[in-house]
């Protein structure tokens, strides 16, 4: 199966959670994602298997 990710995709773990950005892949199968946790104020870096992610699908505003 061809990899469907890649650096600056905005995505979500299939099960729920916040929107992250792909910040690199590795050649294991997993993306390292940024996302900003707005309690603490940080930016967060987690590992999570490419099989979990799916691309979040933004609803653009109408202009």
């Amino acid at each position: 199966m061809e990899n469907q990710f890649k650096a600056g995709d905005l995505v979500v773990i299939k099960s729920g959670g916040p929107k992250m950005v792909i910040e690199y892949l590795d050649t294991e199968g997993n993306a390292y994602c940024l996302w900003y946790n707005r309690a603490t104020g940080e930016i967060i870096r987690e590992k999570v298997g490419l099989g979990a992610l799916e691309v979040h699908m933004a609803v653009k505003e109408s202009q």
